[in-house]
């Protein structure tokens, strides 16, 4: 990973950790969703793998 113009090794450092937190929680919620919503999907099309 490059250093960006502006930017120290802790900041990138911080930048990557914070990104990391926010995507694990996104994917939580995606996950969560997509629980949700595939079980009426799976019960209305049986053809549908789960």
């Amino acid at each position: 990973m490059g250093a960006l113009p502006g930017f120290s090794l802790e900041d990138s450092k911080y930048a990557v950790e914070s990104s990391a937190i926010i995507t694990s929680a996104e994917i939580k919620v995606l996950i969560f969703s997509f629980l949700v919503h595939a079980k009426p999907a799976a019960r209305l099309d049986p053809e549908l793998p789960v």
